[in-house]
């Protein structure tokens, strides 16, 4: 039997969803009349029940394994156990978080081994409950792990494009400091009267004049490069590149 991890949360829940642990037994009775229904070809076992669902699942090593496999069990929670109040999707009440082959001689301890489970609910009649497979999306452990992959690397696309972002929009104001100090600068020239300590009061006004001019070029060069910058241009080629 080929042997699988699953992780489970409810798709869309309603504020009726507490966590699991509270709707345990309910879920053990999912996992035996599963285990009853497809005996010998598929079994579920519960790991834990919390805020999320944990489950174990063998198969038969012939069949190609996708979710959709478990749908029954999500049916006869929504349909035979009145799950339908804790989800507002009516389509599909669980979404995948992780779904992991597990090694041949990985071994799966749990209470919901057939020689744990109540002797009564095994002589109960399983119910009239079809198999709804569009319950439960249709992904394959290869295809889970590619589109969490795919969602890392978009992550990591997103991080670097903020930093980047980032840098230009603090560019764009570059021209803003240099601006100020010649404000200030001007202001020193048309009010102050130089005077000389070391130095003649010229020397200290040319001083000041030289600087008023270089801030006044660093003003206009900064400012002609802020225009050159276009963050919605920048924003679009970022989406583009995430798409592709």
């Amino acid at each position: 039997m080929k042997k699988y991890y699953l992780k489970l949360v409810l798709k869309s829940k309603t504020s009726e969803f507490k966590n699991f642990n509270e709707l345990i037994h309910e879920i053990n009775d999912a996992i035996i009349m599963y285990n009853k229904r497809f005996k010998g070809k598929r079994f579920l076992y519960l790991k834990s029940a919390k805020e999320t669902l944990e489950l174990y699942f063998e198969v038969d090593p012939t069949l190609d394994v996708t979710t959709r496999h478990i749908s029954w069990f999500s049916s006869y929670l929504y349909k035979g156990k009145g799950w339908d109040k804790y989800s507002n999707d009516k389509n599909s009440l669980f979404r995948v978080e992780t779904f992991s082959e597990l090694a041949q001689d990985f071994e799966i301890d749990t209470e919901t081994k057939d020689d744990h489970i109540k002797e009564e609910l095994l002589n109960q009649q399983i119910p009239n409950i079809d198999d709804d497979t569009s319950m439960m999306e249709e992904i394959k452990p290869q295809e889970l792990d590619k589109r969490d992959t795919i969602i890392k690397i978009n992550i990591s696309k997103i991080e670097i494009m903020l930093n980047t972002l980032k840098n230009e929009s603090l560019n764009i104001s570059d021209w803003k400091s240099p601006l100020a100090i010649s404000i200030t600068l001007l202001i020193t020239l048309l009010t102050t009267e130089f005077k000389g300590i070391y130095f003649s009061g010229d020397i200290y006004k040319g001083i000041a004049a030289t600087s008023l001019i270089f801030c006044l070029v660093s003003t206009v060069k900064y400012y002609k490069k802020s225009m050159q910058i276009d963050l919605d241009q920048k924003i679009n080629e970022y989406l583009n590149d995430l798409k592709s």
